[in-house]
């Protein structure tokens, strides 16, 4: 083990042998003296092990516990092991020898790595990146890396390389190395990062200019939502998720996918409930399932049913939860055991739900945003929601003019997580940041413009209700959406005060 050395038995006078074997400690000062005789390793290359701690501490507790007292890299949340690599790689370097490694480019942003950008960027290693995007560099596994080139002697720039295509990966990489020109990339000299850990964002166009001039903003999402959360997690969908057949009056005629037939369950019991592929840009919600809702509200607090309770207020519900009990049971190895078998698996965010909200699907090619003004859905993991705090006074199809502008997914192409197919998730910590325009509501042009964006989005939500029955009515629609959502964007470039220059960057983004 690499990351290991003898000091993981410190304190022993005679290590267990089994535990010497399993561990493999290695010592690379005993094991390559002349190297560190002359101050370390010329280069370190390769290609390190991508494990959450979470898998590690399944077969390697300690080890995982070890690597927290040790190195910096390990000492926030639920790293990656890569991370430690990078720093060990460092620390064995002389002081003009480099490190190249290819990994996931999800450490530029993840809070897990804050402390290795720290380590990178406090010492200004940074020489050159790689990025390659969604493209998929390795052909039996997905995943999303980059180049990462770091110089044991400090840097002031460092060289950015965004990779378009890997169709000719061979050219492409000897074009990048030649610095000559190429169609499927793009570079640029960029400064170093701050020393602060905090998260990377590159790019090599001016897309940097225009992200650091919406900053500027002093308010973030952060600041005007109560929160922004996930859907519910039961951990047993096939069983608490009924899609919908047909309402009885009190009782609602459902589909099982656990049972794989119909059955009638009280109407009382469930809630509407919506996936991640019910929630599209400005039309309007529908639920096609709803949710087996064991839950009582009190004093705005989620508690579980007594069974007795249950049983008692919907005997239909009772009766198929307890044709699922040993399932329910068995969930993480048995932690629902018990009582309260048909608990959720995490119940929290419960009273928000009811609010007014605008949803979005957690992984979207662009915005896909709607809104509930009634809080009347809830919704899987796969959706996020954000309620906004009462005090604020803007309309919530203010927020959703916003929400839906191609300013914000500049903003989360900018700053966020790519996927395949050019995909990007809408979590918590990528909206978050977003830089929000406030209305000052003591201001004539400020409200002006918060009225034509509300007066915007409803027209919009309006013609998504429309049901055109001709081709042609069809094309009108379409034409009337397609406008209007261009009246949106255009507004909100005003609100963020963009050139034209810079609403051309954001666009070509």
């Amino acid at each position: 083990n690499s990351l290991i050395g003898w000091d993981y038995f410190k304190g022993q006078l005679l290590p267990d042998q089994a535990e010497v074997e399993r561990v493999n400690p290695f010592d690379w000062q005993r094991e390559f003296p002349q190297v560190f005789a002359q101050g370390g390793f010329d280069a370190v290359i390769g290609n390190p092990p991508y494990i959450r701690i979470q898998a590690l501490r399944e077969w390697a507790e300690n080890d995982a516990d070890h690597y927290k007292k040790i190195y910096q890299s390990a000492s926030k949340g639920n790293f990656d092991i890569y991370v430690i690599f990078i720093e060990k790689g460092l620390s064995l370097l002389q002081p003009n020898g480099k490190l190249s490694f290819i990994l996931p480019h999800k450490f530029f942003q993840a809070d897990f790595a804050s402390p290795v950008r720290s380590i990178i960027a406090g010492g200004s290693h940074l020489e050159a990146i790689v990025h390659f995007g969604a493209e998929q560099v390795f052909s039996n596994a997905t995943t999303y890396t980059c180049l990462l080139f770091l110089n044991k002697s400090p840097k002031e720039f460092l060289k950015f390389t965004a990779v378009k295509s890997l169709t000719n990966i061979e050219q492409v990489l000897m074009s990048i190395d030649n610095n000559e020109p190429h169609l499927d990339f793009q570079t640029a000299m960029l400064p170093a990062p701050y020393a602060d850990g905090s998260e990377w964002h590159f790019s090599a166009d001016n897309a940097n200019a225009v992200l650091e001039k919406i900053k500027l903003q002093p308010l973030k999402l952060r600041d005007v939502t109560i929160k922004i959360f996930q859907g519910i997690a039961t951990s047993a969908d096939k069983i608490f998720v009924l899609k919908i057949i047909k309402d009885l009056g009190e009782t609602i005629l459902c589909f099982s996918n656990s049972q794989n037939s119909e059955i009638e369950i009280e109407k009382g019991l469930v809630k509407p409930f919506l996936m991640g592929k019910d929630v599209h840009r400005y039309e309007p919600l529908e639920a096609k399932n709803y949710l087996i809702f064991p839950y009582i509200f009190e004093q705005r607090n989620a508690v579980l049913l007594e069974p007795k309770d249950l049983c008692k207020r919907f005997p239909l519900g009772w009766s198929y939860l307890l044709d699922h009990k040993k399932e329910l049971s068995q969930r993480e190895h048995g932690k629902y055991a018990g009582k309260y078998f048909y608990s959720f698996s995490r119940p929290q965010n419960m009273a928000e739900f009811e609010k007014p909200k605008i949803l979005t699907p957690e992984i979207s090619l662009g915005t896909n945003m709607s809104i509930d003004n009634f809080g009347f859905f809830y919704h899987t993991t796969k959706v996020y929601s954000f309620v906004f705090n009462p005090n604020q006074k803007e309309r919530p199809e203010y927020w959703l003019g916003l929400m839906n502008s191609k300013l914000l997914w500049f903003f989360i192409k900018s700053t966020g997580y790519t996927l395949r197919g050019g995909y990007f998730t809408f979590k918590t910590n990528y909206l978050n940041p977003f830089p929000i325009v406030t209305v000052d509501f003591s201001n004539r042009d400020s409200v002006s413009r918060h009225d034509r964006m509300v007066e915007l989005v409803t027209q919009i939500l309006g013609l998504k209700k429309e049901q055109p029955s001709t081709p042609h009515e069809k094309t009108q629609v379409q034409r009337a959406i397609s406008a209007t959502d261009d009246a949106i964007d255009r507004l909100v470039y005003e609100l963020y005060g963009l050139t034209d220059e810079e609403i051309r960057i954001v666009e070509s983004r």
